[in-house]
């Protein structure tokens, strides 16, 4: 592989380690791999704002200026960062010894990926289709760039966001083509993120030994999860931001730490570039968790002691990580060209058989073997603990998820542009796919949290 592919990633993961070390003080060294798993997915999340502002202001991709941008970033975080006093080492010889070993098992599972992925170097249908001809528009056209916006491409979905071709050009940065390395390295790198987060995150949370590695085995151990994660869709982003975000939501309840609020947003802004459903799901769970807070009683497990940042503040912030996503729906979509409202047209008409259609499938999919019981699993998992999955701060969880998929499903029956069973043939398993990390989370978490370290 070009060594030149890995720059970019590579400056990004620095970035975001340091960025997070500035937002989220390491506390204790088990935090430090989750740290690292979530500095990374901020890292190029920045990278792709940042490579949005060479369009924004230059009208073109423009090396010099995109790279000088992430040079001076870099190294004034790196300047607060050996600042900023740190009381404690980020990794001691245990939390190191258990990280390599974690490390080396997912390495082998994820090598099923990285050898799948070769089969299809140009990726899935919409990887060619939608994601990679937007972002060889991005680098490749120039001044001509704004052409790929036009309603007559509606093939290529021009009004999705652009989180996941904006990360593709940054990482062409140091490359003199657009070489198809690099959006498989990306699929590969967040295939391997989503499944390192849920272990990095139970095993912060002191679970026992082998326990936190269950849900990031089954998840690359799963055939047809590596299939989607390397595909080269924006819906492993999506699965992963979604993944950061709620977990970040849910320290914000606990009041761990003023940090995870900032993160929280930034994550919530990342997710909202990815997908036009991430837009909604990101305002969906901002405010889902606002009311919970208002609502939630305090309770022992909660460090009600610890600062976060004022109402005002964390609304500021979650504005600010919106600014990309509200730029792009603004000035550059030409709006979703297949669509029909199904309420108001009568030549096609919305129908309680579209309904039953869409409540069939999805009672149908979630038994498909292609999930291979993965769902069953999950649903037995929650309904074994129900108490502790839907009390407290873990009602966040199915509250985000109920709403943004009877949102999903709702849109299914009043966009008749398609045939329902062919929609829903080629892309509710997508859908299903961007919530499978965070439902297994949500079944071992509960099972291995436990009382806020103070």
């Amino acid at each position: 592989m070009n060594f030149f592919a890995l720059i970019p990633f590579m400056i990004s993961a620095i970035s975001g380690f340091c960025l997070l070390g500035l937002v989220l003080p390491c506390r204790h060294p088990k935090d430090f791999p989750c740290h690292a798993v979530l500095s990374a997915g901020l890292g190029l999340g920045i990278s792709a704002f940042l490579t949005w502002t060479c369009f924004l202001l230059l009208q073109q991709f423009h090396k010099t200026y995109l790279i000088s941008c992430h040079v001076v970033l870099l190294l004034a975080l790196l300047y607060f960062y050996n600042k900023k006093p740190r009381t404690l080492p980020g990794l001691d010889k245990k939390t190191a010894l258990d990280t390599a070993l974690a490390a080396v098992l997912l390495a082998i599972t994820l090598t099923a990926a990285w050898h799948f992925g070769q089969f299809y170097p140009l990726g899935g249908w919409d990887a060619w289709q939608v994601w990679n001809i937007k972002a060889k528009f991005l680098f490749l056209g120039g001044g001509h760039w704004r052409n790929m916006l036009q309603p007559s491409l509606w093939q290529t979905s021009p009004h999705y966001p652009l989180l996941l071709p904006l990360i593709n050009v940054w990482g062409w940065t140091f490359q003199e083509s657009a070489s198809p390395v690099t959006p498989f390295l990306t699929a590969i790198i967040f295939t391997g993120l989503t499944a390192f987060l849920p272990w990095a995150i139970l095993y912060s949370w002191g679970a026992r030994r082998g326990v936190p590695l269950l849900p990031a085995l089954l998840l690359l151990t799963h055939p047809f999860f590596i299939t989607l994660g390397t595909s080269q869709y924006a819906d492993i982003l999506f699965a992963f931001y979604l993944l950061a975000s709620l977990f970040c939501l849910l320290k914000s309840l606990d009041h761990e730490h003023a940090g995870y609020g900032i993160l929280a947003s930034l994550f919530l802004g990342m997710l909202s570039f990815s997908k036009p459903e991430g837009t909604l799901l990101a305002l969906q769970a901002f405010a889902s968790t606002v009311i919970m807070q208002m609502i939630l009683p305090k309770t022992a497990g909660q460090n009600t002691a610890a600062p976060r940042p004022p109402w005002g503040a964390w609304i500021a912030i979650f504005c600010l990580a919106l600014i990309p996503t509200i730029i792009f729906n603004v000035f550059y979509s030409p709006g979703n060209q297949t669509f029909i409202n199904g309420l108001s047209s009568s030549s096609h008409p919305a129908s309680l058989f579209r309904v039953k259609m869409i409540l069939a499938f999805l009672t149908v999919e979630l038994k498909s073997p292609k999930w291979n019981g993965i769902w069953i699993f999950i649903l037995s998992g929650l309904l074994l603990q129900a108490p502790k999955c839907f009390q407290g701060k873990w009602l966040l969880i199915p509250v985000v998820l109920l709403i943004y998929l009877s949102s999903v499903l709702s849109y299914y029956f009043l966009n008749t542009y398609f045939k329902i069973d062919w929609w829903l043939q080629v892309s509710l398993h997508r859908i299903l796919f961007t919530l499978l990390p965070t439902c297994l989370f949500w079944v071992f978490g509960p099972l291995c949290s436990s009382r806020p370290r103070q």
